[in-house]
């Protein structure tokens, strides 16, 4: 976050922004980051890594199901 304030500036920063932030920190950091290390301890690394290489795939098959987003040529 601190990299783009000097361009965004803080704007409304209120209550429900502040934990909507804190939200992405901790289910991303903790949740996924930490996720990633304990499979790493458990499976071997190579297959650890080939999941990680297909997420890009899985999410935008999910924001195309479940958000109708279909991606423009640009994207893809």
């Amino acid at each position: 976050m601190i990299p783009i304030l000097p361009f965004y500036g803080i704007h409304d920063l209120n209550l429900i922004s502040i934990f909507a932030i804190l939200g992405l920190v901790f289910i991303l950091t903790l949740i996924g980051q930490d996720s990633v290390i304990y499979t790493a301890n458990k499976l071997p690394i190579s297959l650890v890594t080939s999941v990680e290489l297909i997420e890009p795939v899985i999410v935008t098959l999910l924001a195309i199901l479940i958000y109708h987003q279909i991606p423009n040529l640009q994207k893809i």
